[in-house]
């Protein structure tokens, strides 16, 4: 408890961060919220909506970086994108520093896992009472995140994470895992990993980098490096989405042009 004058204050809420592929519109996000908000006090914070649809793989390396962005990595962090919902898929639950994540074990927390360095990871065991086959993240994930919010008594399995999904996948993916609604190409690839003088090939097009959208003409393309520190295809005041034609899992090629190579 805090106190101010000799008052005393409630403690924080405690925050559950949610990352879905729920999409932007539907009734699946809220109805995960109204759990969380029914059995416990915490904040919870909708971080993400629209992660690659069905597709943990590229969503991974989305996850990965977007928990690098928060200002307090303290509380919940919530993730489903889960294809194999209804299936013997596994669900885990682990800590990195004061943060609790919770989720299928599919690969989804693959490259966090990778690149904290987490050993083990508990196992959660399948709920007695009867849940929805195709609604684990209301029926199973949120009410076992609930209990670790209020501390409640668990008893866990734990599994080395060397044993996880995606354990094996590779740290640097040259390939697109997100477009936003203004049509920019967010990559998997680390911004620091590329040279501002390396340009991205596109057939026979040749994009070069700008620090930001005004630095090139409208309707113009050109790569930067974005609030989350990836390289990112965009295009002033258009489309990049809709001028190349790439989509979620388009691969990317860069070029030396001082010594014209290929990076592939």
């Amino acid at each position: 408890m805090y106190k101010s004058r000799g008052q005393p204050l409630l403690a924080p809420r405690p925050v559950v961060y949610f990352f879905s592929d729920f999409g932007l519109h539907g009734p699946y996000a809220g109805q995960v919220e109204a759990i969380i908000a029914h059995r416990t006090q915490a904040h919870f914070i909708n971080l993400l909506s629209n992660a690659p649809a069905a597709d943990p793989f590229r969503s991974s390396y989305l996850l990965a970086a977007l928990y690098e962005e928060l200002p307090v990595k303290k509380g919940y962090f919530l993730a489903v994108v889960d294809p194999g919902v209804g299936s013997d898929r596994q669900v885990i639950t682990f800590q990195i520093g004061n943060m609790t994540f919770l989720g299928p074990d599919n690969g989804l927390f693959s490259r966090l896992i990778a690149r904290h360095d987490v050993k083990k990871v508990a196992l959660l065991d399948y709920p007695g009472q009867r849940i929805s086959n195709s609604f684990h993240a209301r029926d199973w994930f949120a009410p076992e995140l609930a209990k670790l919010i209020n501390g409640e008594a668990m008893n866990f399995q734990f599994l080395a994470s060397a044993d996880l999904v995606g354990n094996d996948w590779s740290e640097i993916l040259k390939e697109i895992i997100y477009i936003d609604h203004y049509g920019n190409l967010m990559s998997a690839l680390p911004a620091k990993e590329v040279s501002s003088q390396m340009k991205i090939m596109l057939g026979n097009q040749q994009i070069s980098y700008a620090r930001t959208f005004s630095e090139v003409s409208a309707g113009s393309l050109f790569w930067y490096e974005n609030s989350m520190g990836l390289v990112e295809i965009a295009a002033n005041c258009a489309s990049a989405s809709q001028l190349t034609g790439l989509n979620i899992g388009s691969e990317i090629h860069l070029i030396d042009v001082l010594n014209n190579e290929i990076n592939h």
